[in-house]
């Protein structure tokens, strides 16, 4: 269910509009081969999912999958295909902040929405990049509840390992 929410939602902002006509074409990033493999076999069975539950309930959706191979060059080249010849709505992926950070500016300029499964905000330390989401949780949350429970344990300082 919250995959499906999620390819909603991506949609809706990627297009303004949900549809049925004609094919929404939705561009994936995932790291099949490389050091991510393991991650991004689960991430492309979880966006086919979707897909798949999404298309049951009446859309229309087509996932065109792409290899980053774990890599920012490969990356990069499989977000611009995707974008100049396969014209997708939007794209979910990458996972990896350095392959993000190297596609991010190619979908801002042709203002695709992109979608991550778990960039950290280091991404966008220096630049704003409004087209594109996180589904993972902020850094700053996380270390703000450590803080705060170091804190109501009366301890001054934290190291972690």
């Amino acid at each position: 269910m919250k995959q499906a929410f999620l390819l909603l939602f991506l949609v809706a902002c990627a297009t303004g509009h949900m549809t049925t006509e004609p094919t929404i074409k939705i561009g994936g990033l995932f790291a099949l081969t490389g050091g991510g493999e393991s991650w991004g076999a689960d991430e492309l069975k979880s966006v086919q999912l979707a897909i798949e539950e999404a298309n049951a309930e009446g859309g229309n959706f087509l996932l065109i999958p792409e290899d980053t191979h774990t890599t920012q060059t490969v990356a990069v080249t499989a977000a611009t295909k995707l974008i100049t010849l396969d014209n997708v709505a939007a794209i979910i992926g990458p996972t990896w902040d350095e392959d993000t950070a190297a596609v991010a500016p190619l979908a801002q300029r042709h203002g695709k929405v992109m979608i991550s499964p778990s960039i950290s905000e280091g991404v966008e330390a220096t630049v704003n990049y409004p087209y594109l989401f996180s589904t993972w949780y902020s850094d700053i949350s996380a270390v703000q509840k450590i803080s705060s429970f170091v804190t109501s344990q009366g301890h001054d300082n934290i190291a972690v390992v």
